[in-house]
């Protein structure tokens, strides 16, 4: 039990929630002991012993958990706001790659409060600006959808995000909060003379998407690198709560190639740097040069 003021609940992020919603000055346990003190300007939060940071001022985490893949460069291009995540970066040197991606063994949790959560399977091109391309998870009127997005984040255009009202599959329901996968995908990602082209293929089924982003003739100079991620963004909660027992799980990188000839898997040759942000909310598995990304919220 945690309690500020005259607020008692069972849920530590509930409980924070309150306290800067009223400036409250402290949140104690039920034995009177003091868990965070809110006169400081970054609060310290344990959630299962697990260290995040929290800007009082602006209501947002400021520093996650996180675990580095063994022989990965460390990365100052770290997000707070987008949940546990994976991602996986290749050196610079690239500009096609070809991924097969397995999620009929995946599965989706709801969380146990009132942030809904999307899961994403990214891939992400960069030369000078970046795209990301790939596949939202969403659950949608009782369902859980998959759909194509694709974000430009800008540069030599205005940023565009979209997400394609298109539904590429469907997870089966299991349970009253959680779905399983039930097909396999390709995807297909390369740069163009004025910007990129992208194909996403249901293997066990008749059914591809493709589309090309045009942004301006001759703009990649050199060649550049890719990121492939997994994760479960919360939707409008910059405090989301990392005990929620939401999840994503068991997303299958049966193979990543770029160039039509090299393996891109954490530990890799081709690899500049590897990462679970927000561990051990978020983790991975390597087999060979397939591995699986997950996030779960416990």
């Amino acid at each position: 039990m945690y309690k500020v003021n005259n607020f008692k609940s069972n849920n530590l992020n509930e409980t924070l929630k309150h306290a800067l919603k009223t400036n409250a000055l402290s949140i104690y346990n039920d034995n009177d002991e003091l868990i965070i003190d809110l006169r400081n300007n970054i609060l310290d939060v344990l959630y299962n012993n697990h260290l995040f940071k929290v800007d009082k001022a602006n209501k947002r985490y400021v520093y996650l958990p996180i675990k580095y893949y063994p022989k990965s460069s460390k990365s100052i291009e770290l997000e707070y706001h987008t949940g546990a995540y994976n991602y996986l970066y290749s050196k610079v040197g690239f500009n096609t790659l070809e991924a097969f991606i397995n999620l009929d063994n995946a599965t989706y949790t709801l969380s146990d409060n009132n942030t809904k959560y999307n899961g994403y399977v990214l891939f992400n091109h960069k030369t000078v600006d970046e795209l990301d391309v790939g596949l939202t998870i969403r659950h949608v009127n009782d369902e859980v959808v998959v759909q194509p997005f694709y974000y430009y984040m800008g540069g030599l255009k205005e940023k565009v995000f979209y997400l394609d009202s298109i539904v590429l599959s469907k997870f089966e329901f299991l349970n009253e909060k959680t779905f399983k996968g039930t097909d396999n995908f390709k995807v297909f990602l390369t740069t163009t003379k004025d910007g990129w082209y992208f194909k996403i293929d249901v293997l066990n089924k008749d059914i591809s998407y493709e589309k090309y982003i045009r942004i301006e003739e001759n703009m990649h100079q050199k060649e550049g690198r890719f990121l492939v991620g997994s994760s479960l963004v919360p939707v409008s909660d910059t405090l989301w709560d990392p005990l929620c027992a939401a999840s994503f799980k068991n997303v299958n990188f049966e193979e990543i190639l770029l160039n039509s000839n090299t393996y891109l898997y954490p530990t890799s040759k081709a690899m500049e740097k590897g990462f679970s942000q927000g561990y051990p909310f978020a983790s991975y598995k390597l087999t060979n040069h397939s591995f699986i990304f997950e996030t779960q919220y416990e």
